[in-house]
């Protein structure tokens, strides 16, 4: 294992490296991490995550709270890259805005609700897995 590129912090006017891009555009798969901190007022509600507790969104968006959510109030997200056939993995730092109606419609048309991630600093590391995918393997 090996950091290829270490970035913590970037200016919204940097690109990260061409591999970093080239790997991103490859991926077919990404994982969302979100942080959410609650307000004192409405904390017993719904308290914030716990060291001791575990939470997993509910995608549905039934009155739990959802990655969505935690964006709408934090804008903090983690987003990472894996390459299963390589064992490199990619992970960015990211300010996440959520956009709804014509907004997100401008950017993608026919599309109602897009959440944008702007990168803020990243890792990448080489040989991270220690599993492999073979090319051409049905999965």
């Amino acid at each position: 294992m090996s950091v290829v590129h270490l970035r913590l912090e970037q200016s919204p006017d940097e690109r990260p490296p061409h591999d970093v891009i080239y790997f991103i555009h490859e991926s077919d798969t990404f994982f969302v991490g979100t942080y959410y901190k609650a307000e004192e007022e409405v904390y017993k509600r719904f308290p914030s995550h716990q060291w001791a507790d575990s939470f997993i969104p509910d995608y549905s968006g039934n009155w739990l709270l959802t990655s969505l959510g935690n964006i709408a109030a934090t804008t903090l997200a983690g987003v990472t890259f894996v390459s299963f056939t390589t064992g490199a993995v990619l992970y960015l730092l990211e300010n996440a805005h959520n956009l709804v109606g014509p907004t997100a419609q401008r950017l993608m048309p026919r599309t109602n609700a897009l959440t944008t991630f702007h990168i803020t600093g990243y890792t990448f590391v080489a040989d991270a897995l220690p599993v492999r995918q073979k090319p051409g393997t049905p999965v």
